[in-house]
């Protein structure tokens, strides 16, 4: 069994606990179908498709059929993370607060490779673990790559489970280790890193979303930022986001830096709202003036206008960023805002997930906003999404296309990427379903679809269409799969080669739900 250090064995902790791959279909135990029983999916499994026009334009596609599987056990939990970097599938599992690389080398003869670690005594080659201090600091929950000027990537991880002044829970912190953010090797520990951020507060939940961002500061090299959704300083669980400028970090040695430090916070006086749940800021969308990277904050729970749990996304132009005002922690990010996408109806989460991406191929990127909440009340919300064209967010027009739902509880919207899967220069749009039934019955309760939209110089970016117009469907026959949960997409240089007999460029990699008996 793979282990927490490889030396001594006596002293480590379980990293994989895995049963055998080819239960990978199994049910719940017994008698348990429908409803009810999702308490008995309590593991996960990592799987990587690689891109070509199969992956595009199958429907019915089964979304564990992939190249690469990487299995964990009830130990690492259901709720992964995921990262594709071009010879590496990332996972981080919070609930054993552990990051793992997982080299993605040529396909063996079978076409096929799954990972099964339960005999290991240690870590296999092929596989590297970066594991937190502690096993209470949901170490993994988040991560992101950092480029370097020095051409070897630095790794951020966020920790949001830490103590903060030894007393406070889960106040939550972000480590940067440097020349890890391109594959592990080995067994690493998080006390190994070159920086960490705390929190200070009890529940803020610093490092429950991580991002290197484009260059801000104009020194050539990336910031960081990272969001503490539970933070309560301006109101109860309005929510945080920090931002860390490259020029900083570069002065400082290996040393802990506290949040209240940073240069520029975020918050959000409106109870309940999480401003940070989700976030991204690598490149320009135009907004207020190009060739800047901007920033793209939300909070999904936040209410408008009356509009209770409508959520709203706030777009900053980085250029303009402006600094904390003198003797303040943080600033209202309603105020700042260059511009401010509201949900339109209570319910709707806008902004729980977020994917830019490039569909019609002009230059100019799009930004897809999730809304699982949208088109019913809680657990019959059919969910959509929002296509913004980067045409009209440059000329800050209130234009896009509203991709809805397929039946009532399918939750459409809840997670989201963009990406060129099939290397035609479009890239395609990708919505999950996570709680979708596809058969509409007990068997494949909440099995999950993934909806795969091909882009196209004609792709509409205008009025609503139904997730059933979609080119690609992954989904299979299986309860509780929660398909198109988690979702990355990233390049790959690994000679792998897809289905259709092509060289891989782009890999697919998604999480599915396993019963853990």
């Amino acid at each position: 069994m793979l282990r927490r250090r490889q030396l001594p064995l006596s002293q480590a902790l379980i990293l994989l606990g895995i049963l055998a791959i080819g239960g990978l279909g199994a049910g719940c135990p017994g008698e348990c179908v429908g409803a009810g029983c999702d308490d008995a999916f309590e593991a996960s499994a990592a799987v990587v498709h690689l891109g070509g026009g199969g992956l595009v334009r199958v429907r019915g596609l089964d979304p564990r059929d992939g190249a690469f599987t990487l299995r964990g056990g009830a130990n690492e939990g259901a709720e992964w993370a995921l990262g594709l970097t071009r010879a590496a599938l990332w996972v981080g599992a919070p609930q054993a607060s552990t990051v793992v690389s997982y080299a993605l080398g040529p396909e063996d003869p079978t076409g096929r490779r799954r990972l099964d670690l339960s005999t290991q005594d240690s870590l296999p080659d092929d596989v590297g673990a970066l594991f937190g201090e502690a096993s209470t600091d949901r170490f993994g929950a988040a991560f992101a790559r950092v480029p370097d000027p020095d051409g070897v990537a630095d790794l951020l991880v966020g920790a949001p489970g830490l103590l903060g002044g030894s007393v406070n829970p889960d106040a939550g912190g972000v480590y940067l280790f440097e020349d890890l953010g391109d594959g592990l090797s080995g067994s690493t520990s998080a006390s190994t890193a070159r920086l960490r951020v705390l929190s200070e507060a009890a529940g803020d939940r610093l490092g429950s979303v991580v991002a290197a961002c484009g260059d801000l500061d104009g020194d050539g090299e990336a910031e960081l930022v990272a969001s503490a959704p539970w933070d309560s300083s301006v109101a109860a669980l309005g929510g945080r986001v920090d931002l860390a400028l490259s020029t900083t970090l570069a002065a400082l040695g290996d040393e802990l830096l506290l949040a209240g430090q940073l240069e520029r916070s975020f918050t959000l006086a409106d109870d309940g709202a999480r401003l940070g749940h989700a976030l991204w800021c690598a490149g320009d969308l135009g907004v207020g003036g190009a060739g800047v990277a901007d920033l793209v904050l939300t909070a999904p729970f936040a209410d408008v206008e009356g509009r209770e749990g409508a959520g709203a996304v706030y777009l900053l132009h980085g250029e303009t960023l402006p600094s904390l005002p003198d003797g303040a922690a943080s600033m209202e990010v309603s105020a700042v805002a260059d511009r401010v996408i509201a949900g339109e109806a209570a319910g709707d989460y806008l902004g729980w997930a977020l994917a830019v991406g490039d569909v019609n191929g002009d230059g100019q990127d799009e930004l897809a906003i999730g809304a699982p909440g949208a088109g019913g009340p809680q657990n019959s919300a059919r969910g959509q999404a929002l296509l913004i064209s980067g045409a009209a967010l440059a000329a800050g027009e209130d234009t896009f296309a509203t991709l809805t739902g397929e039946t009532g509880g399918d939750q459409a919207g809840a997670a989201l990427a963009i990406g060129d899967l099939d290397g035609d220069g479009y890239a395609e749009l990708l919505i999950g379903a996570p709680r979708a039934n596809p058969t509409d019955s007990a068997a494949s309760f909440a099995a999950g679809i993934l909806y795969v939209f091909a882009g196209a110089a004609d792709f509409p970016l205008d009025g609503v269409r139904s997730v059933t117009r979609s080119e690609g469907r992954i989904t299979a026959e299986q309860q509780f799969l929660s398909a198109g949960q988690a979702l990355a997409l990233g390049p790959l240089n690994a000679g792998l080669v897809n289905d259709d007999g092509e060289a891989a460029t782009v890999g697919l990699a998604l999480t599915v739900n396993l019963s853990s008996d």
